[in-house]
């Protein structure tokens, strides 16, 4: 959290304009490849829990271009 303390530390510099809102979607989309139990998850968890401002269409972009480093399978699950 480093990277929003020096952010928010510097709003002023950057005229007011929160560049750490601005990355949201970058974030979420991080969170999401980055989230160890994929399969698991359903569409309803992803969108609403763990990237909430992503829109269908980057979602799904997501999750059908992620394959599962260690298995080579598809690490969503397909509902």
């Amino acid at each position: 959290m480093q990277v929003a303390w020096w952010i928010d530390d510097r709003w002023e510099l950057l005229g007011g304009c929160s560049c750490w809102q601005q990355l949201t979607h970058i974030r979420q989309a991080a969170a999401f490849l980055t989230e160890p139990d994929k399969a698991t998850l359903n569409l309803v968890d992803i969108a609403d829990e763990l990237c909430p401002t992503l829109t269908p269409h980057q979602l799904y972009r997501l999750a059908s271009m992620f394959n599962d480093n260690e298995t080579g399978t598809p690490g969503v699950n397909a509902e």
